[in-house]
């Protein structure tokens, strides 16, 4: 997909973020993350701080 800016014909840009699995050790909390209904003990705040500050036209996809 093509996007005109400012007259100039521009390819459409695509943005993959991936958030790494973290190892599964005593200190990954995975098994008590169960006991606290939570998904995650550190949402991806990084990887989200760059997609705001990325341009509003930009395809973003995070993948976590």
């Amino acid at each position: 997909m093509l996007l005109w800016t400012l007259g100039v014909q521009v390819a459409q840009v695509n943005v993959l973020l991936v958030y790494p699995e973290t190892p599964n050790t005593f200190w990954s909390f995975k098994h008590a993350l169960r006991l606290v209904s939570r998904k995650t003990a550190y949402p991806p705040l990084g990887l989200l701080t760059v997609a705001a500050m990325l341009p509003r036209e930009w395809e973003l996809r995070l993948v976590t």
